[in-house]
């Protein structure tokens, strides 16, 4: 499994995006965000997949407004 960080511009979104997963049954829980990685709210989901198109796809459906979808190599 490869972990992701989708970051997003507001708190509101990201708020948005745990209950979009939860009620869709994708994994995905909010952490902040790490140094390294620039956003503008502070938060970020971390998924654990090989592909994470599935939660991308429901969260653009929800009008999630997603910043930036990142490959993470390092351990949160």
């Amino acid at each position: 499994m490869k972990t992701y960080l989708v970051t997003f511009f507001t708190v509101s979104d990201a708020l948005l995006a745990e209950r979009t997963a939860k009620e869709k049954g994708l994994e995905g829980r909010l952490i902040p965000v790490p140094r390294e990685i620039s956003t503008g709210c502070g938060i970020c989901m971390k998924i654990e997949t090989e592909d994470p198109q599935e939660l991308l796809d429901a969260l653009t459906e929800a009008d999630v407004d997603i910043d930036a979808c990142v490959a993470w190599e390092k351990k949160l």
